[in-house]
């Protein structure tokens, strides 16, 4: 066996660090933590083959998503002004943004959810933290934070225990250092899970609404982010 850090791992595996980060928390993948660092036992010689092909560049499935950020579920108008993330995206080539688009207007034309949720799952790092209970309502007003998940009301199943939501990457640790969030302890249920974008989104679409339901993997979860895709669907005409 060979101990690999987190993006080691990742990139062995041919799937993202929140990819790894959630099967070590789901206990598909053998791991220790030492000093505050996860290292994770993989067996030794050739690497197995990629599941999921090479890496994506996160940008080009905002790119794909931001062209389809139409009637968005949750908006942030005071933002308007510029859109840093819009901006990221359109620095990768054109043909790059031109085939992200088809892989994500392909998938939703053959009602395809699962390829669908796949090419979502490489929008950026999924991190579970915890934070006190008390510091839950400071952390869901903090303006770093855009609101997902089961953080709205959108979702239909809100938790208030819990706060989901977008994070600029430049932003994860200022704000982990400013409201004291931690990794959980063994067996303790994360309460904080930031989705880390290149920058933080100004508004919630029902696609990524959907993505972030869907890696709950709870079937109440699961069946929300069906539903939220076939209400997409039921518009494509109008983003075609």
């Amino acid at each position: 066996m060979a101990q690999l850090s987190v993006r080691q791992a990742a990139e062995r595996l041919g799937v993202s660090e929140g990819r790894v980060r959630q099967r070590i928390d789901a206990g598909q993948i053998r791991a220790e933590k030492i000093g505050g660092r996860w290292l994770v036992d993989l067996p030794a010689g050739p690497a197995p083959r990629p599941q999921r092909g090479r890496p994506v560049d996160p940008r080009s499935v905002w790119a794909s998503l931001l062209e389809l950020d139409v009637d968005p579920v949750v908006d942030d108008p005071a933002s308007r002004e510029a859109e840093p993330l819009r901006e990221r995206a359109e620095r990768i080539s054109a043909s790059s943004r031109w085939r992200a688009s088809a892989r994500i207007r392909r998938a939703l034309a053959n009602r395809d959810h699962a390829d669908l949720f796949a090419w979502l799952s490489w929008r950026g790092d999924r991190l579970q933290l915890s934070a006190a209970p008390a510091d839950l309502g400071g952390l869901r007003e903090d303006p770093l934070i855009l609101l997902s998940g089961l953080s709205v009301e959108q979702s239909s199943i809100e938790d208030m225990s819990l706060v989901e939501g977008y994070v600029a990457s430049h932003d994860v640790e200022p704000l982990i250092a400013r409201h004291w969030l931690e990794e959980p302890r063994p067996g303790e249920r994360p309460n904080v899970i930031l989705h880390v974008a290149p920058e933080r989104p100004l508004r919630l679409s029902r696609l990524l609404l959907a993505a972030d339901l869907a890696e709950h993997g709870g079937p109440r979860e699961l069946a929300r982010a069906h539903d939220l895709v076939d209400e997409v669907v039921a518009n494509i005409g109008s983003i075609a």
